[in-house]
């Protein structure tokens, strides 16, 4: 009977302390006037630094007609495996994208996509 009752003191403890009030809300929020207009002050310096900026990234543009590179992918599927593959991706500027995807074991081709401006075509090697 002794154990029963240490029980359920303990239970009854545990149940206080559990049990939060729950806060009371005391502000309002107001509603946002949005017809306020913002004016910005700038000066000289702020504009100098834009246009040495903007004349900056004109002098590094680079006038490309094709790229290339090879990305490795990290991928994880539903299963939990971790596939290592890796894309080779081809642009012609304003033309099309090829990407070859490849598995990096035995070097097998996965994928192949053709991205152009009116289509995408996508060819699986591995369904045929």
């Amino acid at each position: 009977m002794k154990i029963f009752s240490l029980i359920t003191i303990l239970f009854i403890a545990i149940s206080f302390t559990q049990c939060k009030s729950s806060k009371i809300i005391t502000k309002a929020i107001a509603a946002k006037d949005t017809t306020n207009a913002v004016v910005i002050k700038t000066s000289s310096d702020s504009i100098l630094l834009a246009n040495t900026t903007l004349q900056n990234l004109h002098s590094k543009y680079i006038d490309f007609k094709t790229f290339s590179a090879k990305i490795k992918l990290d991928i994880e599927d539903g299963k939990g495996k971790k596939p290592d593959l890796l894309a080779n991706v081809r642009m012609i500027k304003d033309s099309a994208i090829w990407i070859s995807i490849s598995a990096t074991f035995l070097n097998l081709e996965v994928f192949r996509v053709l991205i152009t401006k009116d289509s995408v075509i996508l060819l699986n090697k591995q369904e045929k």
